[in-house]
């Protein structure tokens, strides 16, 4: 009996999705292209600097509830 229930609530759970949801993040098309951004050499700061900035927007897009809903306010 309980797991007819619980098929019977998670269907309704999904159902319930809405199909058709856009996020603002799937509008953006800025960098489909790539970004142009030229290295000209990869130093070892510039390589320490990099990956300072990819912890530090891993962390904001994992953690930061508006950049994971994709509402950045600094890209805006």
């Amino acid at each position: 009996m309980r797991i007819i229930l619980i098929l019977i609530l998670t269907f309704f759970i999904v159902s319930c999705q809405p199909k058709d949801m856009t996020y603002k993040a799937d509008l953006d098309k800025e960098f489909d292209s790539g970004s142009n951004i030229e290295i000209p050499e990869l130093t070892e700061e510039v390589i320490g600097s990099l990956e300072l900035l990819g912890k530090t927007w891993g962390f904001l897009k994992y953690h930061h509830p508006e950049i994971a809903k994709g509402n950045c306010i600094i890209c805006n």
